[in-house]
Order: C-alpha cells, then structure tokens, then sequence
C-alpha cells in the first residue's frame, strides 16, 4: 500500500522507542524514522485507555512481524497509521 507521494506504508517497524506524553519514536527498515504524538488517540477510543498508564505504554516494542505498534496482551498499533503521522508531519 503507497501514500499518494508513492511512498511504501507498509514498511516494516525496525525499532521503536517511548518518549514522554504519550509520543513514539518509530524507525522504520527503509531509514524513514519520526516522532508519533498518540495523547488524542489515547483518550479518545476506550480500546486504547490501558496506554494511559505509563507502565504499559513503556511495553512497546515492534510486532512480531513488524508490521505493529505492540503493547501486549493484543493491544497493537499499526505501523502505517504511524508511518502515515510521520509522513503528514514532514509536510506540515
């Protein structure tokens, strides 16, 4: 799956770090990497409320396959909704 710039969103997760306030650190296998502000995604759907504990947002690491965002016990972010936030930010 591309953007509309032709870029790849289904690159996968090399490594991924978490920062303060909810935010991301995402590298990705091709080079891209970037900051992901999660804090309204958060608070706003019940299925990521346990995130809001700082102990489980701390889990993160990439999926199994790389593909994810994932914070255990099922609890996954995919990747191109990350890589998509990255993107848009570096054409703000």
């Amino acid at each position: 799956m591309k953007d509309k710039t032709g870029l790849n969103l289904l690159e996968p997760i090399a490594a991924v770090a978490p920062l303060a306030d909810y935010v991301l650190h995402v590298a990705w296998q091709d080079g891209l990497e970037g900051d992901v502000d999660l804090r309204e995604h958060i608070h706003s759907f019940a299925v990521a409320a346990p995130l809001r504990d700082p102990k489980r947002f701390r889990l993160v690491r990439p999926g199994e396959e790389g593909f994810t965002a994932d914070f255990g016990d099922d609890l996954e972010i995919p990747g191109d909704l990350l890589r998509r936030k990255v993107l848009k930010r570096g054409n703000d």
